[in-house]
């Protein structure tokens, strides 16, 4: 970093640096999830919600 300070200097460095976070920012912006409600607002498809096994153990009793 150093190095490329010296070259470049401070603020082409440290706006490159942004520049480069703030497109993996961007980059990592997914819609897996998000739940239905808000897939159809936005215009996609729903995804099927798959529910668990009943299971009669009281001790995982669902409310």
């Amino acid at each position: 970093m150093g190095e490329l300070r010296r070259e470049f200097g401070f603020w082409r460095v440290a706006r490159a640096l942004l520049a480069t976070v703030w497109r993996e920012r961007r980059a990592s912006n997914r819609v897996d999830g998000l739940n239905n409600h808000m897939r159809r607002d936005i215009g996609l498809p729903e995804v099927e919600v798959q529910r668990r096994p009943i299971s009669l153990n009281p001790w995982d009793a669902r409310f």
